[in-house]
């Protein structure tokens, strides 16, 4: 039975496995920590937080697409990765601050229109227009995370692919004996090997030859 030859994995499984590990894990992340300051008012967290995110989505972007590309040893494996990582950051953490700014909606309006006023602006922003700002804040954020992760889950693939594994071909066994092929001359044979040696042919007529007789006196 012949070995199964071994070859690099699809581009498209390892990218998606790589950025559901990173990107579900700190899009979750994300999603938990905008849902507790929503509920204990704090405002302050969400801003130092999103600093911090935002530095840990470059290196776990740039980790998806190393660690595909070195999978498959493909870059598009590794720009695959990065961006399916910022959508899935994207989704969850977009979906986080959504809910935060629900939660706090009205302190939120108040600095804002606060904020404006300041500025000598006479626009005021309603409860309304404000969650519509929001969504769209997040969709904005959502292009962002994308370009973002493909980005840096280019770079990593472009690390990542050199360490690929190698194809091996696997050893086909001969279909002839001995490794020759068709039309091929048989290997020489050993000295006194072979076939035995031949008798000439008798002549008709012949007789065998006997040694002369002489008369014993």
């Amino acid at each position: 039975m012949q070995p199964p030859a071994t070859t690099p994995a699809t581009v498209g499984r390892p990218a998606v496995r790589e950025a559901a590990v990173f990107g579900l894990s700190l899009g979750a992340l994300s999603l938990i920590v905008n849902l507790l300051a929503g509920f204990l008012k704090l405002s302050g967290v969400t801003t130092i937080f999103g600093i911090v995110v935002f530095i840990l989505f470059l290196v776990v972007g740039f980790m998806a697409g190393f660690r595909a590309a070195a999978k498959t040893g493909k870059v598009g494996s590794g720009v695959l990765a990065g961006l399916l990582t910022g959508l899935f950051f994207a989704i969850l953490s977009g979906i986080g601050g959504v809910i935060y700014d629900v939660l706090n909606l009205d302190t939120l309006v108040s600095q804002a229109n606060k904020t404006l006023s300041q500025a000598g602006s006479t626009v005021q922003y309603t409860t309304g227009s404000f969650l519509a700002v929001a969504i769209g804040s997040a969709v904005l954020g959502l292009v962002l995370y994308l370009l973002i992760g493909l980005g840096v889950g280019a770079i990593g693939g472009a690390v990542g692919r050199g360490r690929a594994p190698k194809p091996v071909t696997p050893y086909q066994e001969s279909l002839y004996p001995g490794g020759g092929y068709p039309g091929a001359y048989p290997p020489p044979m050993p000295p006194g090997a072979g076939y035995p040696q031949q008798q000439p042919p008798a002549y008709p007529g012949s007789y065998p030859q006997q040694p002369p007789s002489y008369p014993q006196g």
